[in-house]
């Protein structure tokens, strides 16, 4: 797995062979500059979350389809609408983005959640099967890929 760096994406860029050939094959392809919009208010508002102890979730997920947000432990309905708004925006400039960038898979991909995750995993005790900063293959018991390929947008905030 190698990581290939792009250094210089303009909006309305495409991918060129190279780079399906070489996500294809288990590269990653890393934009050196967020290719899409994420203001710094809203970098501040994701940041400014903070997930309880009672009833912690990994994860707050956005489910574009069903347009809903779970896994928010936010009691302020304010602020709930609000990370409701930046993440359903959020998934819509990803998908934007991707069908622009790889049209060529655009036509065939069921699209699934957007996540954010509060927590930083550095430094926290994680059972290795739960840890996203190793190499591993998606296995959901709950949610079977059944032969799917998977293709993960990481944004770092």
């Amino acid at each position: 797995m190698t990581l290939i760096r792009i250094e210089n994406y303009r909006h309305g860029l495409t991918a060129t062979e190279d780079n399906y050939r070489r996500l294809e094959t288990g590269d990653i392809l890393f934009f050196v500059s967020t290719p899409f919009e994420l203001t710094s208010e809203e970098r501040a508002f994701l940041l400014s979350q903070k997930q309880t102890d009672v009833s912690y979730h990994k994860n707050i997920s956005y489910r574009p389809l069903e347009d809903r947000l779970k896994g928010m432990e936010q009691r302020d309905e304010n602020a709930r609408w609000r990370l409701h708004e930046i993440m359903r925006s959020y998934s819509r400039r990803v998908i934007d983005f991707t069908a622009s960038f790889l049209p060529r898979y655009a036509g065939n991909w069921r699209i699934d959640y957007a996540s954010f995750r509060p927590v930083e995993e550095e430094g926290r005790a994680v059972a290795l099967h739960a840890r996203n900063d190793l190499i591993h293959v998606d296995s959901f018991p709950t949610r079977p890929s059944d032969g799917n390929r998977l293709l993960r947008i990481f944004t770092n905030i």
